[in-house]
């Protein structure tokens, strides 16, 4: 998510934000954000869902199954969950 807000605050000060980056990168930002909201409960799943519009279906349940905790503390996104996703979607 920093590289984003990196390439974000690029665009501000480029006064680029409204020449359509900022729309090319919204399934990139969106991603990152996916990446670090809580994956556990059905309102978890109820925000992903409102906020990741960006994003298709297939691409929100492939980041969910390929993600990889970094440490012991974090667990892998459980198979329910990302059928609760699905049935939201």
């Amino acid at each position: 998510r920093y590289n984003v807000s990196q390439l974000e605050e690029w665009l501000r000060d480029k006064n680029l934000m409204n020449s359509g980056a900022k729309e090319t990168l919204e399934p990139l930002i969106q991603a990152a954000q996916l990446l670090q909201v809580k994956k556990k409960t059905d309102e978890d799943a109820e925000a992903i869902c409102s906020m990741c519009n960006a994003l298709t279906t297939a691409q929100i349940v492939k980041v969910l199954n390929l993600y990889t905790p970094v440490n012991e503390f974090e667990e892998r996104v459980l198979v329910s969950f990302i059928r609760t996703i699905q049935v939201c979607l």
